[in-house]
């Protein structure tokens, strides 16, 4: 599958709902100059402003898969328009519980609760909420172990598809309750996932910039919700602390990664951000059927993190 074609279906299909989300939005939260640049749309950019004309290597079997997820992008713009005029701002303790079952019957592993602020919003990007609900689906361990692999490409796009239609079934229930809420799929995020996924205490971010969790490693992908729902059992603290130092002497993604894209000494980029992982060569190596050989060598991947201690 070539870019163009990927680049004519993303714009028909999300670039379009997301300039009617934004001209049919007067209070937004914005990204701040000093924001992370890298998400699905960065990805997406690089390539093109590369003028990279090789195909990414996907099965037929994964494309059905990346054009769904494509389109629940589109789906969680669409919807907003279905959000109640006079929203619930207060959960009732029913509603969460209710909420957390219905999580759970679609697959959704792990639920936590936190606050976005600006500077986890993605370059450029904006957003209605500030209260999160954040979900967590686990990545087949022994597909992850083949990688790079097109079985394990088709298993992310799957994933990926798999998150969004959860998150849009969620936001769909929010609704139905009468609260407000702007899905998050796993592909084509807003912010910085794995930030939210730690504030909300669900596990740390390790050297290779992805969330590890005592239950998965950091072998899952995160999706969320933003909501207008102002007293969610938000996370105070968080208890993986021990997990970045581990990571700090451990180099095995480091090492094992196949465009160097994890460096030991953090680059510094705009405004003195500092980060581990330069997005051009980790794009670049996801080329080769999705990567995911930081995941497969994670020493968290092969041992559960609380094993480690």
């Amino acid at each position: 599958m070539k870019t163009k074609f990927l680049e004519k279906q993303m714009r028909k299909r999300v670039f379009r709902a997301m300039q009617d989300y934004r001209k049919n939005t007067q209070e937004t939260i914005k990204a701040l100059p000093e924001s992370p640049e890298f998400g699905f749309f960065t990805w997406f950019r690089i390539f093109q402003e590369k003028n990279i004309k090789a195909k990414i290597r996907i099965s037929i079997r994964a494309l059905p898969y990346v054009l769904r997820a494509i389109l629940g992008i589109r789906k969680s713009f669409k919807s907003l328009k279905k959000n109640p005029k006079n929203a619930l701002t207060s959960i009732t303790t029913e509603d969460l519980h209710e909420l957390e079952e219905y999580a759970k019957s679609l697959d959704v592993d792990k639920i936590g609760y936190t606050k976005l602020t600006p500077e986890l919003i993605l370059e450029s990007q904006e957003l209605l909420y500030d209260n999160i609900i954040v979900l967590i689906k686990e990545m087949d361990k022994n597909l992850i172990a083949l990688a790079p692999h097109k079985k394990t490409m088709v298993m992310i796009m799957k994933t990926y598809y798999q998150m969004g239609k959860q998150a849009n079934k969620i936001a769909k229930f929010l609704r139905k309750k009468g609260y407000s809420c702007h899905a998050g799929p796993a592909l084509g995020g807003l912010s910085l996932y794995p930030v939210l996924a730690q504030r909300a205490d669900l596990g740390a971010i390790g050297r290779h910039g992805l969330l590890i969790t005592p239950e998965f490693g950091p072998r899952q992908r995160i999706a969320v919700i933003y909501t207008n729902i102002t007293n969610l059992p938000i996370a105070k603290s968080n208890s993986y602390g021990w997990i970045p130092e581990f990571c700090k002497k451990c180099v095995r993604c480091m090492e094992a990664c196949p465009t160097k894209a994890i460096y030991d000494t953090p680059i510094q980029k705009a405004h003195g951000r500092l980060t581990h992982i330069d997005v051009e060569k980790c794009a670049q190596g996801f080329l080769n059927y999705g990567c995911s050989i930081c995941i497969k060598e994670c020493t968290f991947n092969k041992n559960p993190p609380e094993k480690m201690r």
